[in-house]
């Protein structure tokens, strides 16, 4: 298994259902301290029930997309930015200083995304002189 792995949670009606058990036969004749210790046993034999009825269930991974091979960190940040403005700009469609700040972001990823693909395959293809 090569996911993350997750336990099952413990059933808390069971554990609240035989709490409520144990006010009822542990009558108010008895001393506090024994209540508690009653209802302490109670929740440890609850415990290990879970652990010993536990099993482990396999959750896959979230497969994160790859970046292209020009895509620097520069890139990821500016585009970032240029989302959260989006954001901004669609959640207040009357300001229109968000839509300008949102289209001069844009401007800017665009421009340094071909800038820094151009520069790649220059590099890539000036290396091998094919």
């Amino acid at each position: 298994m090569d996911g993350l792995h997750a336990v099952k949670k413990p059933n808390w009606n069971q554990i609240n259902k035989e709490v409520r058990e144990i006010k009822t036969q542990v009558g108010e004749d008895i001393p506090a301290v024994e209540r508690i210790e009653a209802v302490y046993s109670s929740i440890l034999k609850q415990i290990e029930r879970i652990h010993k009825d536990n099993t482990v269930i396999e959750v896959k991974k979230k497969r994160r997309r790859k970046h292209k091979p020009w895509v620097t960190e520069k890139i990821i940040t500016e585009c970032q930015v240029r989302d959260k403005l989006f954001k901004k700009a669609r959640n207040h469609p009357c300001n229109a200083d968000y839509r300008n700040k949102f289209e001069q972001q844009k401007g800017i990823v665009r421009k340094l995304i071909k800038e820094t693909k151009e520069k790649y395959y220059n590099n890539l293809f000036g290396m091998h002189n094919i």
